[in-house]
């Protein structure tokens, strides 16, 4: 069976909600599609370009914890400078 006639199928025999045309934030997004299933939308999904562009990198280092607690005061503000 191709993906047409599964996509068919599945058209007849789901019921479910119309997707909003617009979200009034990302949260309502969210709470959108965390209660539903996109495969459920399948159908009527479309193929998209997507180019990012990440500016900003942050790396996480794992410290023994009494090196850590020595440079808990040192670190705080270092990232406060970076915020």
């Amino acid at each position: 069976m191709g993906r047409n006639q599964r996509t068919d199928m599945r058209k007849s025999s789901v019921k479910r909600d119309p997707i909003p045309q617009h979200f009034k934030s990302v949260e309502e997004a969210a709470e959108f599609w965390d209660s539903h299933d996109l495969s459920d939308y399948w159908d009527i999904t479309r193929e998209a370009d997507l180019e990012v562009n990440i500016q900003r990198r942050v790396f996480l280092t794992a410290l023994e914890p009494e090196l850590a607690s020595k440079r808990s005061g040192r670190c705080s503000s270092c990232a406060q400078s970076l915020a």
